[in-house]
């Protein structure tokens, strides 16, 4: 009988059907049916897998996060992933429902001429691309949360915790303007209402994960983050002015 054929991929001698190094399967074929079924198959696959981290995200987020740190990441989507596919469509929304050209303009308003005109656009675009400060903001907050718990975890749970927990107050961001799609002035009111609501996302979420109490999880976990979030938004904000000034015609 003779030996099976290394793994096409690592080139380890396989057990199985799958290569017990790497995961690979074994015997693949590039047929019409087995590529439409695969991926259907991984479309269905990410679907649930996506919806079942979004929901969760809501109703049990700090649950969620102190699973991943466990080790139990079959059943979500990858934290950065998700929180980079949640603000796309966050941004997608404001963008095409026009909220963020009307909001800039109400927020523009009581300006004249042409600083009225350069004020409408940094506001229009630092609404366009607030959605991606959290990005940015990470390391700086989780950083933070890292010294401030005395380094007692990894620094990357903390980068883990802030993708999700940001993940999920864009999600809130999501099912809060939803109702006021062509009422921008409505809107706009409401975007400070979430800003208490996200403030107990983050606690709830960090005391679920981590076991900590309610003051150590909003002054060690939400204040850091909204520090990180207003530090970076300014830095954004001189970028962005610079940038106008320099493409806006004398």
């Amino acid at each position: 009988m003779s030996a099976p054929a290394p793994c096409p991929n690592c080139g380890t001698e396989p057990i199985g059907a799958y290569c017990h190094a790497c995961g690979q399967q074994q015997q693949v074929e590039h047929t019409l049916f087995t590529v439409l079924g695969k991926t259907a198959s991984d479309i269905g696959h990410l679907d649930q897998v996506l919806l079942r981290t979004l929901v969760d995200l809501l109703r049990r987020p700090g649950d969620l996060v102190a699973d991943v740190l466990r080790g139990k990441t079959k059943p979500y989507a990858k934290p950065i992933a998700t929180l980079v596919l949640v603000a796309s469509t966050q941004f997608l929304i404001m963008r095409l429902t026009g909220y963020t050209e009307a909001i800039a303009i109400l927020q523009a308003q009581r300006d004249q001429g042409i600083a009225a005109s350069l004020q409408q656009r940094i506001n229009e675009m630092m609404l366009e691309w607030g959605q991606y400060v959290g990005l940015f903001a990470l390391p700086f907050a989780s950083f933070s949360s890292w010294h401030i718990d005395g380094r007692r975890r990894p620094y990357g749970h903390w980068l883990v915790f802030y993708a999700y927990a940001v993940a999920g107050t864009s999600v809130i961001g999501i099912l809060v303007a939803l109702p006021f799609i062509g009422h921008p002035r409505m809107y706009a009111g409401a975007m400070v209402a979430q800003m208490p609501l996200m403030v107990a996302y983050f606690a709830w979420a960090a005391r679920r994960a981590f076991g900590i109490g309610w003051l150590r999880a909003i002054f060690g976990v939400a204040a850091p983050w909204f520090f990180a979030i207003i530090m970076m938004s300014f830095v954004l904000l001189i970028i962005g002015l610079v940038v106008l000034l320099i493409v806006s015609p004398a």
